[in-house]
């Protein structure tokens, strides 16, 4: 680990589950915050899967709390990208 990068972005993913007839009203809410950086509808135990660019981890949990006062969000876990492969 290089002890001279402090200040390294977070990337995240959060895993949506939407109450029925939420759907369109929760990507709408999700692309009103500022770090979200995409939105897709997925198939599978969640509907929603947001990314998420953050600068410190404080700043992870206020977004992803942020995420989850979404009216018609049933369920939202988070999870932090360790290493990402571009192609």
């Amino acid at each position: 680990m290089d002890r001279n990068i402090v200040n390294e972005e977070i990337n995240a993913y959060v895993f949506i589950q939407t109450y029925s007839g939420f759907l369109d009203s929760v990507i709408l809410d999700t692309q009103k915050i500022r770090e979200v950086m995409s939105t897709a509808v997925i198939s599978g135990n969640y509907d929603v899967l947001v990314k998420v660019n953050v600068h410190c981890l404080e700043d992870l949990f206020n977004v992803s709390e942020r995420i989850k006062m979404i009216k018609g969000i049933q369920q939202a876990t988070t999870h932090i990208i360790e290493k990402e492969f571009l192609t």
